[in-house]
């Protein structure tokens, strides 16, 4: 006796003959790819692959994009919120009942008249000062109070027999800073924020007396004896880094579609 076989048949097709051919050990007959499959599929994958870069690319942007205006938004909502603090403490008296000409002397070398609680510098133009030219300047001053809850505009307490005069302004590397206290340390300057291009200021003369700006002029255009009530403060800001392809143009001010003074920066008005 011989022992059992199997043999296990495929049916092959051609033309329109039906032929069965032994299949050895029951395995089935592979084919692969040809030539021209294998290049078909490397082009859909290089197709793929420069589709997938590009939307990283793309992706990568619009996340740098995002972050730089972010950035610069918060910049300028945080040097309004500083410069805003301490424009409304100008004038303030622990006692409200005194005259602002019997707290705020002339004395200072910083302020021009009794009384006098703010003071502006228009387009600083001195050079070798640190300061960034065509921006303005503001200063203020206000008295303390004895349970130090009056901050000057880095959060030192003022007490309340002290009168706090600070300076606001732009320096040459685009950063506003604060100097605290013009009086015992005039040159101590701390940086609020930074990426700013410019700061203007006007200041809203109040002419009929009943405590509302009737108009706004620059600091070198009040006239002498006006009352100013108000401050209107405008900063520019540029973005860090660079996130526009070219050059962009603007509306600042008087000037219309002024170029930019730094190519590739997105720039914000506040």
């Amino acid at each position: 006796k011989f022992p059992a076989m199997k043999t296990s048949y495929r049916s092959v097709h051609i033309g329109h003959t039906n032929h069965l051919q032994p299949s050895a050990f029951g395995l089935k007959t592979q084919q692969g790819f040809s030539l021209i499959e294998m290049m078909i599929a490397s082009l859909v994958g290089l197709i793929l692959m420069a589709g997938t870069m590009q939307m990283f690319s793309t992706t990568q942007q619009s996340s740098r994009t995002n972050t730089a205006m972010t950035r610069m938004q918060e910049n300028g909502r945080a040097g309004l919120y500083f410069l805003e603090n301490s424009i409304r403490l100008s004038g303030y008296r622990a006692d409200s009942l005194k005259d602002f000409k019997d707290v705020f002397k002339d004395s200072s070398p910083f302020f021009e008249f009794d009384g006098q609680v703010i003071r502006g510098i228009d387009n600083d133009n001195v050079s070798g000062n640190n300061i960034l030219d065509g921006s303005d300047i503001i200063l203020m001053r206000h008295g303390g109070h004895g349970d130090g809850f009056i901050n000057d505009c880095v959060g030192n307490s003022i007490g309340g027999a002290q009168v706090a005069e600070s300076k606001f302004l732009v320096n040459d590397k685009g950063e506003l800073v604060c100097i605290p206290d013009l009086i015992n340390n005039p040159n101590t300057r701390e940086t609020l924020i930074d990426g700013v291009e410019d700061m203007q200021i006007f200041y809203g003369v109040d002419t009929d007396s009943d405590f509302t700006a009737n108009y706004y002029v620059s600091a070198n255009d009040i006239p002498n004896g006006s009352e100013v009530v108000s401050v209107r403060i405008s900063l520019l800001l540029q973005s860090d880094p660079k996130i526009a392809t070219q050059a962009q143009a603007y509306r600042w001010f008087d000037t219309d579609n002024k170029p930019k003074t730094f190519d590739g920066d997105e720039e914000d008005k506040f």
